[in-house]
């Protein structure tokens, strides 16, 4: 388990410490890589860091959520400006690539469980045997999208890295935000969503969130609504896979 984080809001600046050396190194190395290549999407500025204080200048806006399911409806506003910075963040091409994600590993585990079908699995095999790598967040959930007007910032980037296929950041966002009417009408509005990418992104996610409910939940009432939001979407994503051209 990793080490809890330590978060001090002030009036200008946040600053982290406490988390574990591989987590704060990873987000140390991209906001440094910021500094060489900036990213097209917005993000704090780094101020220092010395091993273990990561310290970064603080967002404007609030907060798209508290928690990491999203327990409220958005502002069709505030839904556009989370789907532009969810579909933008593969663009960046940053010089570092310390955290490599295992999305095949996911599905895998999707297969065993029942959550996923073998054809299924087998078609997500492929694409990841030819899909080119790419950048993305890694945890793009409410409570790290900061909202300012048409604007969306993202904070936290200790499990960023690459993955096998665009969209993971678009799936995570669709995955957690499932309750709200405005945003989820959004995601599935862009362009992504119709492609392979989106849909075996979204169907990654939804077996890496359950893989968690199941690990770490142990009957907790949060556990049973995370499984009935994250159940709750198979269908619509059973839809999204059986309209992609057989590979």
């Amino acid at each position: 388990m990793e080490a809890p984080t330590q978060v001090t809001i002030l009036a200008d600046r946040v600053v982290k410490r406490g988390r574990s050396p591989e987590a704060a190194a990873n987000e140390a190395a991209h906001y440094r890589a910021m500094e060489v290549a900036p990213p097209p999407f917005p993000t704090p500025r780094l101020i220092s860091w010395n091993g273990d204080e990561l310290i970064v200048t603080r967002l404007g806006g609030r907060a798209l959520g508290g928690r990491k399911i999203l327990e409220g409806d958005v502002s069709p506003r505030a839904a556009r400006a989370c789907v532009a910075l969810a579909t933008s963040t593969a663009e960046w091409d940053p010089p570092v690539d310390r955290r490599r994600f295992d999305d095949v590993r996911q599905v895998e585990w999707g297969l065993a469980e029942g959550v996923l079908q073998e054809g299924e699995v087998e078609r997500m095999r492929r694409h990841a045997a030819t899909a080119t790598r790419v950048f993305q967040h890694g945890d793009l959930i409410p409570p790290n999208v900061f909202v300012d007007g048409d604007r969306a910032a993202v904070i936290d980037f200790e499990w960023s890295g690459r993955g096998f296929v665009n969209g993971l950041d678009w799936a995570r966002l669709l995955a957690n935000g499932w309750g709200s009417d405005a945003l989820r009408a959004e995601l599935l509005s862009a362009p992504i969503a119709a492609t392979a990418d989106g849909a075996f992104s979204w169907a990654v996610v939804l077996c890496h969130e359950l893989r968690q409910v199941e690990r770490d939940g142990a009957g907790a009432d949060w556990a049973a609504d995370a499984r009935r939001l994250y159940l709750g979407q198979l269908p619509a994503l059973r839809a999204a896979l059986s309209a992609l051209p057989v590979r």
